[in-house]
């Protein structure tokens, strides 16, 4: 079956595809990562741009998996700075500047379960974050922005965006992410948006953000739970896991670790549904042990597609990939 550059998915079509055999159930969902084979062996970290709460040291005897990275620092998020005690509501983000009273980083630093977060009414059509990643330990939360096209979270390859370390939701309706940047030794990832629980994206675009770690997940979107992206589009989008050398105590030589890459668009540890959306020209790399998804990538369960989807597919590297069942899913 020649595959073209560009697919409509249909989920009942390839339901009656793979009953019928007319195409093998790996090629509906193949994984189309790209596996760099460039030496990058003898990498160590340079820090992860993220907060010192994350590092988390690899024992030896098991490795760690990313749910229990994410959620370790995310109890020592919520140790350190509790969500304030007061009744929800609507809160206006009144300035477009990175830090100080009104603006998205007090907002939602300061946010508690149950908030919106209301940017529509901003006039400017950027927020340029030069101070680090915004943490919110709220556990469902909104960011409500006027519009994809009109209003654009920019860290400008300095850190990444937003880390969500609540237990419930994130939710992000009209806005743009983009240019959010990762990078480390550790397990980690969603250089646009991180959560320790589940993600919800709707009319939004997360765009050219990078997430290289020596395990690396999700480079728009990594959340440990689950992952609902709707009427949205995750575009030029990048994990790259590297090696990387450890020393354990007790031990006189390092230990070299490989690293891994997994979604190159975003990665959920639980369900991922996609409704209506684009997935175009995003990357998961690696520099010999191959990666998982270079689109999306899920975990535990599978990913879902309930409508109509773009996805774009360049060579290897825009894929689709559920770790532990293949979704339904037709490329034609």
């Amino acid at each position: 079956m020649n595959v073209s550059p560009s697919f409509r998915l249909k989920p009942l079509a390839a339901c009656l595809a793979a009953a019928l055999a007319i195409v093998p159930t790996a090629a509906l969902l193949s994984d189309r990562a790209h596996a760099s084979m460039r030496s990058t062996a003898n990498i160590a970290s340079r820090g992860t741009g993220i907060a010192p709460a994350v590092a988390m040291a690899i024992d030896h005897r098991r490795t760690p998996s990313i749910t229990e990275v994410v959620r370790a620092a995310a109890d020592r998020a919520r140790a350190a700075r509790p969500a304030p005690n007061r009744p929800a509501g609507v809160t206006l983000v009144t300035t477009c500047d990175d830090a100080g009273p009104g603006t998205l980083r007090d907002v939602l630093t300061n946010a508690v379960s149950g908030d919106t977060v209301d940017m529509s009414g901003l006039a400017c059509g950027t927020i340029s974050l030069t101070t680090g990643a915004i943490t919110t330990t709220a556990d469902d939360v909104m960011l409500k922005g006027p519009g994809a096209s009109a209003l654009t979270i920019d860290a400008g390859g300095l850190s990444g965006i937003v880390n969500h370390y609540g237990t419930g939701t994130l939710t992000i309706e009209d806005l743009t992410l983009t240019n959010g940047h990762i990078e480390g030794q550790d397990f980690h990832g969603g250089a646009c948006v991180l959560s320790a629980a589940n993600i919800v994206v709707d009319r939004s675009t997360l765009s050219n953000c990078y997430a290289y770690m020596g395990h690396a997940y999700g480079g728009a979107i990594c959340a440990v739970g689950n992952i609902t992206l709707s009427n949205s589009t995750l575009s030029g989008n990048t994990t790259k896991g590297h090696y990387y050398y450890y020393y354990y105590p007790g031990y006189p030589n390092p230990y070299l670790i490989n690293g891994t890459s997994w979604g190159g668009g975003a990665y959920s540890a639980g369900r991922f549904t996609i409704t209506d959306s684009t997935v175009t020209h995003n990357r998961a790399e690696m520099n010999n042990r191959g990666s998982v998804g270079g689109g999306i990538a899920a975990g535990l369960t599978v990913i879902v597609i309930v409508a109509v989807v773009a996805l774009v597919v360049i060579g290897a590297v825009n894929g689709v990939r559920s770790l532990d069942r293949l979704s339904h899913t037709l490329y034609d």
